[in-house]
């Protein structure tokens, strides 16, 4: 039995099972009345409490978990409304509440709550914890109930993924992180710090652009790095304190991040040195600059421009030693590229690096 507790009028919460599990599900209302749902059938039922909305019909995509899905209209607010599974054949069941405004259930371990894209294959999924309890806002001063320094955040994901597999990745700072402030913002005035430049905020929106920073130093360090050795890298150089535990784990994943140590475990590139190239404007107007480096002893650079269709559009010789070249956005015949997606990539005799896109927006 799950018990749903309403923070606002309307609630949507879904419930999800493996094959071959089936239930006959059964809602209560606070009020005592109750609407059963065969597998296979969807009901609604207006009680004193509110609308209910219960179907118990939603086939799956292919290899995907079946569904139970549940509205409530009209829900009296901290009212408690109970959710039965009698199993037919029995399963395991996991519940979401679509939202945290919505409401909360009393029951549950917090466990596979990781929501997409956190759980893609080939992304870093990152936890937050918490590094900032009280500020001094231009409202004078805050304090965040419910946050303790250094542990995780209330509102972080715990994983595994439903298919099984260890998520988070790593945890990093996000709660409460001071950062520039939009002029097209309008927070209230108890985040803006008293410059009115900057204000704080408290997420995993805040806590992923840490290890995105923190990849991107790693690249930049060593460009060679496949995203597999990033990742690996940050998992290897992660802190395990006393928050943490024993890592990894579906809290916490392998620690909190730790740049050091993440670049500490990657010891000496195994690869022979290859060229490189990144775009430093994108998209580009009216131009773009790459920065480039060659390896050692190389005789000869050049920068090609391609087309799709890969067509070569524009070509430059360029100094082995590295540096910065820009291409203004025309072909060999002096004509401007189209707006689009074009490829560039630095020729060399020592190899060539990897296409890099480049989009044009005129």
């Amino acid at each position: 039995t799950w018990t749903v507790v309403p923070s606002a009028a309307f609630v949507t919460v879904r419930f999800w099972y493996d094959d071959p599990a089936r239930f006959i599900v059964t809602v209560r209302a606070p009020t005592g009345e109750a609407l059963t749902v065969l597998p296979g059938q969807s009901r609604s039922m207006a009680t004193s409490s509110g609308l209910v909305w219960l179907d118990n019909t939603l086939s799956p995509l292919v290899q995907e978990p079946r569904q139970v899905f549940l509205t409530l209209s009209g829900a009296a607010r901290e009212a408690q409304w109970r959710v039965t599974f009698e199993p037919v054949f029995p399963g395991r069941v996991d519940g979401w509440i679509e939202s945290a405004k919505m409401g909360y259930f009393l029951e549950g371990d917090g466990e596979r709550t990781i929501a997409e894209p956190g759980n893609a294959f080939s992304v870093i999924t990152v936890g937050a914890y918490v590094t900032r309890t009280s500020w001094i806002s231009q409202a004078g001063e805050q304090r965040a109930e419910g946050y303790a320094l250094w542990a995780l955040a209330p509102f972080s994901s715990r994983g595994p993924t439903r298919d099984g597999r260890l998520k988070p990745e790593l945890a990093a700072p996000g709660a409460w992180i001071a950062s520039a402030l939009s002029s097209a913002a309008a927070p209230s005035s108890w985040y803006v710090l008293p410059d009115g430049k900057h204000m704080v905020l408290a997420g995993t929106s805040m806590a992923a652009p840490h290890v995105a920073g923190a990849c991107a130093l790693l690249l930049s360090l060593r460009p060679d790095l496949t995203r597999t050795e990033v990742l690996a890298a940050l998992q290897r150089g992660a802190r395990a304190d006393t928050h943490v535990g024993t890592a990894p784990n579906a809290a916490w994943g392998w620690g909190k991040l730790d740049l050091p140590g993440a670049w500490a475990s990657l010891g000496p590139s195994q690869r022979p040195p290859a060229p490189w190239l990144a775009a430093l404007d994108n998209p580009a107007r009216t131009g773009t600059t790459f920065r480039y480096g060659c390896p050692e002893g190389t005789g000869w650079a050049e920068l090609q421009v391609y087309d799709l269709l890969g067509r070569l559009l524009w070509r430059e010789s360029l100094s082995p030693a590295g540096g910065l070249v820009r291409w203004d956005l025309r072909t060999l015949q002096g004509h401007a590229v189209a707006s689009g997606l074009y490829l560039a990539v630095l020729v060399t005799d020592r190899g060539a690096s990897p296409p890099v896109r480049v989009v044009v927006q005129r």
